[in-house]
């Protein structure tokens, strides 16, 4: 049974599965194949047909093989093959399930011919038929491909050749097989742990685990037939095909408005089991469970149900299971009960059009950015929804998301209606914590505006951040080039020659080396240089790197993506991106023009010159009048006046220019001999210097020792 609902959940998660490069995208860039039609499932149940599987194990084999019909898609292929002592296993149905009349003739076929009556037990009788059967088998070529071996583990050739047989499995798995995943699911914890004649080294356990399994994922063991059921919910809860999206310990679920159609498997007491029986105590009886609708209650913008009753459909045919189909479900709680009081088992196929889609990477170098990117597809219209819903992650450290009261909303790009959130920044921020290497569970909210009951929750994901992968160049900022000494920019980013060799690149990866100018008038940025760089090896170290020329003051922004072909498809890595300014060296603008100032001072006082003409006029005993031209020279002295014209005893004045920076101009007056001197009302004591204004004009008062007077005018200039 475990096998046949493990391939149940396979075709319920063809929904969520999709293939994506590593790194980020812009916003409303989705990865390739997001948005693809989804894909048919074709799957092939292959059971051990022999005696050695117990009567109730036969039974609960056949009916979830049966259930599984009723829960495929439209479309869906289902093949069942036997196998038991015969060489090679036998096809008892393979068809493609579309309509009610294709799942009778499924389930009377499996109810009429899987019968365990075959004597011995060759598994690789089944895997001969399913590799000489493949195309007939799983005939579609665009659909999610998959097998289930159900078995106890036996390997019993007719022949007895136990060696051969092994061999001849071998060869299937490695050849026509090869790539197509298979999920070995072992039954009992005696007869699988027995030696396989001629093969003393292998058991049932470790034949199927070690080598029928694609993985160790891939494997399941059930060692009682109690644990079947509960080993078939963690396996669907792990596939999120069909799971326990209950509210109230699984048993209650949450229906809006765009479902359409639900399906509940219940777990109930098989008939002729005991209420005491072992593996029966806890389920109910048929008579016991009952599915309780939600009230009748109007979502503003929607049609009331009043008027359109529920369509329920209950089988109760099956042995271990109830089966509730309801069509165009009201919106609310929909809840399972038992009259009993117990709590039901209960696993839920619940169908809208409208889907939650995600891309998380699931790891992302700490240096490097990429995004979340989520969004709501409508399968109807083929298109996504871009307004009335809204998009939060919720956040925690590993192994307390469900406790996480961190909840973030995602950006919306309106345009797209995709929402995003960036990597690793995002998370550890909202955590309250610097990027770092480590481990973050998220998971994807969409809730919609004025519908209570709509919610879609995407599994929860990890995000592996790791020690980074690239070494990226990042430049100084400001950045404040000096002439003729700051050599060319280089940018772009190196990796250890191992670790490139350990991705697998089957073409040479070259790094994208983007960097962009900032207008400010627009506010918006323009490439100046865009280029592709291959790798060169440097020691052991593989680098992409460009030069360029310092560009002109302003602000930038740059970025790197590191791209190639992996054998697992494209592969992106993408930097954060970065800024810088270039301005001009201030300190040593500021430096230079100190050194030209004081260079213009030094000059400027040298060569201060003073000219023009002075008056003087005496008054007195002796009076006199003389007008000396005073031609350009560094001071003027008063011994330069003609004593004949005016005698100005023993009384010595000089005059001085002084000139700073060729701006600002002063006459300095001193007194070298006598006393009593004036300069504009201004006395001159001792032989400190008094200054002017060199502008104008400029009255010099001298009062002499004989009791004359001097008015001396000076009209000079610097």
């Amino acid at each position: 049974m475990l096998a046949i609902v493990l391939l149940v959940s396979l075709v319920l998660s063809g929904c969520s599965r999709h293939d994506l490069p590593a790194g980020g995208a812009p916003p409303g860039t989705l990865p390739p194949g997001a948005e693809a039609s989804q894909p048919s499932v074709d799957f092939v149940v292959l059971i051990d047909n022999s005696a050695s599987i117990t009567p109730p194990e036969q039974v609960i084999i056949r009916e979830a093989t049966m259930l599984l019909a009723d829960l495929a898609d439209p479309g869906d292929h289902i093949a069942v093959v036997t196998f038991g002592e015969a060489p090679k296993g036998k096809t008892v149905i393979s068809r493609r399930l579309v309509t009610d009349a294709d799942r009778d003739a499924f389930k009377a076929a499996v109810k009429g011919e899987v019968d365990f009556r075959e004597k011995f037990s060759d598994i690789r009788a089944g895997i001969r038929h399913l590799a000489d059967a493949r195309d007939e088998l799983l005939p579609t070529r665009d659909a999610i491909r998959a097998a289930v071996l159900f078995s106890d583990g036996k390997l019993e050739p007719k022949d007895r050749q136990t060696a051969a047989a092994f061999a001849q499995m071998q060869t299937d798995l490695r050849g026509p097989l090869a790539g197509l995943p298979i999920y070995a699911v072992v039954l009992g914890d005696t007869s699988s742990r027995q030696p396989i004649p001629g093969l003393p080294d292998l058991t049932g356990l470790t034949l199927m685990s070690g080598h029928l399994a694609s993985s160790p994922t891939h494997f399941y063991h059930a060692r009682t037939l109690e644990q079947l059921p509960e080993i078939a919910v963690t396996i669907l809860n792990d596939t999120k095909g069909i799971s326990t999206l209950g509210e109230d310990g699984g048993a209650a679920f949450r229906v809006d408005s765009t479902v359409e159609l639900m399906n509940l498997i219940v777990r109930k007491r098989s008939p002729g089991s005991s209420p005491g029986s072992k593996g029966d105590a806890e389920l109910p009886t048929s008579a016991q469970i009952e599915l309780v609708p939600p009230a009748i209650t109007a979502i503003p913008g929607e049609a009331s149900p009043a008027d359109a009753p529920d369509s329920v459909y209950r089988n109760r045919d099956y042995q271990h299971f109830d089966l509730f189909v309801v069509r165009k479900p009201r919106p609310g709680i929909w809840t399972v009960k038992c009259t009993d009081g117990k709590t039901p088992r209960v696993l839920s196929k619940i169908v809208s059009p409208v889907k939650l889609r995600e891309h998380i990477p699931p790891q992302i170098a700490v240096n490097e950015v990429g995004l979340l990117q989520a969004w709501l597809y409508d399968e109807r219209s083929k298109r996504r929804i871009t307004d009335g819903y809204q998009l939060q992650a919720k956040i925690a450290e590993v192994g307390a998301l469900d406790v996480s009261l961190v909840q973030v909303p995602l950006t919306d790009d309106e345009k797209s209606g995709v929402h995003s959130l960036v990597l690793p920044e995002g998370p550890f921020t909202a955590l309250g914590k610097a990027p770092a290497p480590g481990r973050v569970e998220l998971q994807v909210i969409a809730t919609k505006d004025g519908d209570p009951w709509f919610l879609r929750r995407s599994p929860p994901r990890t995000l592996e951040v790791q020690e980074p992968l690239m070494e990226w160049r990042t430049l100084p900022t400001p950045l404040r080039p000096i002439p003729f000494v700051t050599k060319d920019l280089v940018l772009g980013g190196s990796i250890a020659k191992a670790r490139y060799q350990d991705l697998g690149f089957e073409t040479p990866a070259t790094l994208r080396i983007l960097l962009e100018r900032r207008d400010p008038a627009t506010g918006t940025y323009s490439p100046v240089l865009e280029q592709q760089v291959p790798g060169t090896a440097v020691g052991d170290r593989l680098e992409f790197l460009v030069s360029t020329p310092v560009p002109d003051y302003a602000d930038y922004r740059y970025s790197y993506t590191l791209t190639g072909r992996l054998g697992t498809g494209e592969f992106r890595m993408q930097s954060q991106t970065e800024y810088f300014r270039v301005e001009p060296p201030w300190v040593l603008v500021g430096l230079a023009a100190l050194v030209f100032l004081a260079l213009l001072e030094l000059v400027s006082v040298l060569t201060a010159k003073v000219r023009g003409q002075v008056q003087l006029d005496k008054t007195g005993r002796n009076p006199g009048y003389a007008a000396v031209r005073v031609s350009p020279r560094r001071e003027w002295l008063s011994t330069a006046v003609p004593t004949t014209e005016v005698d100005l005893g023993t009384t010595r004045v000089r005059i001085r220019p002084r000139r700073h920076l060729f701006l600002f101009k002063r006459l300095c007056v001193s007194v070298t001999r006598g006393s009593d001197v004036r300069l504009d009302s201004s006395p001159i004591s001792g032989t400190a210097y008094i200054c002017v204004k060199a502008r104008g004009q400029h009255s010099l008062r001298f009062n002499l020792a004989d009791g004359d007077s001097v008015d001396a005018t000076l009209r000079l200039r610097v």
